[in-house]
């Protein structure tokens, strides 16, 4: 799948990066359909962005503010969830096992994207709690 790669301060590019495997239990793979540009993703591009904010992390797919499509559910997933459904993605993780916004928030795992915020590319593979 191509993703915009922020390869080092100033430098980004269109690559080829692997396809995400299917869902594990309690995974959904979306696909995003619009991303937005937040400030700290320039200040990343930048090289603004201090050593605890993650400003060495090259590289990198940035994007962290989504809306996507469900493409496949693994099993355990909420039962509101459907394949070609339409979703609003938070990258923060919550510190329980709800959402205190709408039930069709949800927080994504790190590991599973190579990092917290990786949504300009074509499928990510996020928790659905």
């Amino acid at each position: 799948m191509r993703a915009a790669v922020t390869e080092s301060v100033g430098a980004m590019a269109l690559l080829e990066r692997p396809e995400p495997s299917g869902p594990g239990p309690h995974q959904v793979v979306v696909a995003p359909e619009a991303v937005g540009i937040c400030g700290s993703d320039y200040h990343f591009f930048a090289g603004e962005l201090s050593e605890a904010a993650g400003g060495s992390q090259f590289p990198r797919v940035q994007g962290h503010e989504i809306g996507a499509r469900v493409v496949a559910l693994g099993t355990g997933c909420r039962g509101e969830l459907a394949v070609g459904q339409r979703v609003a993605l938070w990258s923060a993780r919550s510190t329980g096992r709800g959402c205190s916004a709408a039930s069709r928030w949800w927080s994504w795992e790190p590991a599973r994207s190579g990092s917290a915020s990786a949504s300009w590319r074509a499928s990510v593979v996020l928790e659905c709690w």
